[in-house]
C-alpha cells in the first residue's frame, strides 16, 4: 500500500490518498493512472506546495509535504517625520502573523549590530541622517521581512548673517537690508521678517523697506529650518529727519563800526558731519564754532553758515549786517545876537543845529541816530534843534552839540559859550562863539 499526503499553501489541509496494489498487473496499472490523476487534480486546484513520499510499512508507501514558511507582514512607523529637531526616537512597528508560526525581531540603527526589540523601541540619535530597520526572523533566525525607514536628525538652528543693514542713524525713509541664511541638514524652511512688530508680505533678500517715518526703527528676520530649529537677528536703528540747527550766539547789530567782525554760534539738533561759513561771495570755508570776518569795507556784508549733518541733511542760517566806518556832519548852528534886551529875550534866536551822515563811497551811512547836548557840566543827554536862549539864567554857560549815528560813529563836536547879563533889570546876552572843534 502507497499513502500519498497533499499539503496545500491556502489551508494547510492535508488529502490522504490511499491505493492497494497487488499481483495483478493491470490493475496496478489503473491504480498508478488514478492516482496520478489525483495528484494532478489536487496540485491544480489547492496549489500544492510541496509533495512528500514516505515510507510504510513493507506492506505501504506513505507520501508527505514539509514544514510551511510562515507568512509575515510588517509595518513599520516612527514617532518623528524626517526631518526632525528630536533626536529621542520611539519605533513601532505591527506584525501581521497569519500563520502563527514562531518569529523574533531585532531593529538595526545604521551599520551597528542588529538588536533584539520589541515595539515600541525607543533609541537616542545623534545629529544627522539614520536609517532605522525591523528585521522578522522565523525559529531558525532566517530573514523573512524587514522594513526600513530614514531619519534625518538636526538639532541646529539656521545661520543667519547680514551683509548690509541701516546705520545707527539715517534720514533715508527708505533702506535696504541684505542677508544669507544656510542650513546644512534639514534646510530653510521658513523665512519672516518683521518691521515694528508687523510681518512683511515679501521676505527675501535683499530686502526694501520704505515709507520709514522718523524714529526708532526694530527689523527682526526669523529662520526656521525643515525640522522646526528657528534662529533670529534683530537690527536697530533710528530714522532722522531733522536738520542740523545752527544758532548764532552773538549776531552783530544791522549797523556796525568796525571792519571786522566775530560771530560764534552753535549746532544741535542733528549730529554734524561737517560745517562751511561763506562770507559775501567767497569761497566757503571749513568752520566749527567761531567765525572771524576781516577787512570788512563799508556796506553790507553776510555769513552764510552750513552744516551736514550724518544724516545727510543740511541745515543752513544767515546773519547780515552792514558796516559804516564814517562819523557823521554836524551842522554849526548861528550865532546868538551880542546883547538882547528884557523885552527882546524872548524874541531872540535860538540856537539851530543839524547833522548828516552821507557814508563813504563804498556804502551808504547808517543815518543820524540821535543828537546830543551837554550843558555846562551836566552829563551828555539827548537834545533837539533848535535851543531857545531864554531858557538860560545869569551867568556863564557852555553848551557842546554832537551827532552819533546808527553804526555809533559819533561826529565832531561844536561848543557855544555865552553869557547872559542882569543889567537894569533887562537881561544881556554876551556870546563867545567858538569854532566848531572836537
Amino acid at each position: 500500500m502507497a499513502v500519498i499526503r497533499l499539503f496545500t499553501s491556502q489551508n494547510w489541509k492535508s488529502f490522504l490518498f490511499k491505493l492497494k496494489f497487488n499481483n495483478n498487473k493491470r490493475k496496478n496499472q489503473v491504480s498508478l493512472l488514478v492516482l496520478l490523476i489525483a495528484i494532478g487534480f489536487m496540485a491544480s486546484f489547492q496549489n500544492c506546495s510541496q509533495v512528500s513520499f514516505s515510507s510504510m510499512p513493507p506492506s505501504e508507501s506513505t507520501a508527505s509535504v514539509s514544514n510551511p514558511i510562515p507568512v509575515v507582514n510588517l509595518d513599520l512607523s516612527l514617532s518623528s517625520a524626517s526631518p526632525t529637531n528630536l533626536n529621542t526616537i520611539s519605533v513601532k512597528f505591527l506584525i501581521d502573523n497569519k500563520s502563527n508560526a514562531l518569529i523574533s525581531t531585532k531593529c538595526q540603527i545604521d551599520e551597528a549590530e542588529p538588536l533584539n526589540c520589541a515595539s515600541p523601541y525607543n533609541v537616542v540619535l545623534v545629529e544627522g541622517s539614520h536609517s532605522i530597520k525591523v528585521i522578522v526572523l522565523d525559529k531558525n533566525k532566517t530573514e523573512l521581512t524587514r522594513k526600513s525607514e530614514n531619519l534625518v536628525v538636526d538639532l541646529t538652528p539656521p545661520s543667519i548673517s547680514v551683509n548690509s543693514s541701516p546705520d545707527g542713524g539715517t534720514s533715508n525713509a527708505s533702506t535696504s537690508i541684505s542677508f544669507n541664511i544656510t542650513d546644512t541638514l534639514s534646510g530653510v524652511g521658513k523665512l519672516e521678517c518683521i518691521l515694528d512688530g508687523t510681518s512683511q508680505n515679501l521676505c527675501q533678500s535683499p530686502l526694501t523697506l520704505s515709507g520709514l517715518t522718523g524714529g526708532a526703527h526694530k527689523f527682526l528676520l526669523k529662520a526656521t529650518d525643515k525640522a522646526g530649529n528657528m534662529s533670529s537677528k534683530t537690527l536697530n536703528w533710528n530714522v532722522n529727519l531733522q536738520a542740523p540747527v545752527i544758532s548764532i550766539t552773538n549776531p552783530p547789530h544791522a549797523w556796525v563800526n568796525s571792519a571786522s567782525q566775530t560771530i560764534n554760534f552753535s549746532i544741535s539738533g542733528s549730529p554734524v558731519a561737517s560745517t562751511f561759513c561763506k562770507l559775501d561771495n567767497t569761497n566757503p570755508v571749513s568752520c566749527s564754532g567761531t567765525f572771524l570776518a576781516t577787512g570788512l569795507v563799508d556796506g553790507p556784508h553776510s555769513l552764510s553758515i552750513d552744516a551736514l549733518g550724518t544724516n545727510g541733511i543740511h541745515g543752513q542760517n544767515l546773519v547780515a549786517w552792514s558796516v559804516d566806518t564814517i562819523s557823521p556832519v554836524l551842522v554849526a548852528p548861528i550865532d546868538p545876537p551880542p546883547s538882547i534886551s528884557t523885552a527882546a529875550i524872548n524874541s531872540a534866536a535860538p540856537l539851530a543845529f543839524s547833522a548828516t551822515d552821507a557814508g563813504s563811497a563804498s556804502g551808504t551811512g547808517s543815518g543820524v541816530s540821535r543828537l546830543e547836548c551837554q550843558f555846562d557840566s551836566a552829563n551828555w543827554s539827548a537834545c533837539v534843534s533848535p535851543i531857545s536862549i531864554s531858557d538860560f539864567g545869569v551867568g556863564v554857560h557852555n553848551i557842546k552839540i554832537r551827532a552819533t549815528d546808527f553804526a555809533g560813529n559819533i561826529s565832531n563836536i561844536i561848543t557855544k559859550s555865552f553869557e547872559v547879563i542882569d543889567f537894569c533889570g533887562q537881561f544881556q546876552v554876551k556870546s563867545n562863539l567858538n569854532s566848531p572843534g572836537s
